[in-house]
């Protein structure tokens, strides 16, 4: 059990969403959202409620069924200001299946519809991807996936979410998230993960705290896949060393497991 530099390097950059309506977009699918029509091109999209990503309970989410061979894809267009990053979030629930299917999550900056992702993906920065010959599907397990991009530029940003399979084969996406970004005011000073019998011990330390509510800890096995685990309360306002811990007992056995 290891952990990488690079998952140290992710805690680092501590953020949380800087929510300016202006600049944010959020589709949680308790309605039919513009963007996707009654149907995928071909496929049936409805809304259901199966319990949906990070809103659960009773919030719905778009699903997308097939019964023949079928291409589905739908896209947004979100504006990133100027000197800006912008985190892309989304939730998906994919059945592994040995057939052939696509599950793509990508983004491009710049106004594109469907037709151009459908025309030319290798343009298209994918956020995640499954197919039966690649990555097969997340074990139809609600699972959180985001990317950053940055801007020097005022520009727009399309994300898409396509879907292709010539079988039978049901897919889910919620909680699609397009959202600026800014570093919170935490200092912080390390971050460790300790191998402690069974689980795994994480330790950090911060310098100075402003307005400091909480930590999220997450967990990933490869890096990309991010689950929050448990919360930690911060500290509020400090100006002193402060150290926390998070003890991780629930884990599985992977050569490596990355934390942020």
């Amino acid at each position: 059990m290891k952990t990488l530099l690079r998952t140290l390097i992710l805690l680092l950059g501590f953020t949380t969403a800087s929510r300016v309506d202006a600049q944010t977009t959020y589709v949680n699918f308790d309605v039919m959202p513009t963007w996707s029509s009654a149907c995928f091109y071909g496929s049936d999209a409805i809304l259901t409620n199966p319990t949906g990503g990070i809103g659960g309970g009773a919030n719905k989410c778009l699903q997308a069924s097939t019964t023949c061979t079928c291409s589905s894809v739908r896209t947004i267009t979100a504006r990133i200001p100027l000197l800006s990053t912008i985190e892309i979030s989304g939730y998906l629930k994919v059945p592994m299946n040995m057939n052939n299917y696509t599950v793509n999550f990508a983004y491009r900056t710049g106004r594109y519809n469907a037709t151009n992702l459908d025309s030319n993906p290798s343009a298209w920065t994918s956020i995640v991807s499954f197919s039966n010959m690649t990555a097969n599907g997340n074990y139809n397990t609600w699972t959180g996936y985001f990317s950053r991009i940055s801007s020097l530029i005022d520009s727009t940003i399309t994300v898409a979410i396509s879907f292709t399979s010539d079988s039978a084969m049901t897919m889910h996406f919620d909680d699609l998230l397009i959202e600026p970004i800014s570093p919170l005011p935490v200092e912080m000073l390390s971050f460790n993960a300790k191998k402690f019998g069974n689980g795994v011990n994480l330790l950090w330390s911060t310098a100075t705290e402003i307005n400091n509510q909480k930590f999220d800890v997450m967990r990933s096995i490869d890096g990309k896949a991010f689950v929050t685990i448990g919360t930690v309360a911060g500290n509020g306002n400090s100006n002193a060393i402060l150290d926390y811990t998070y003890t991780d007992n629930a884990i599985v056995a992977y050569p490596v497991i990355y934390y942020r």
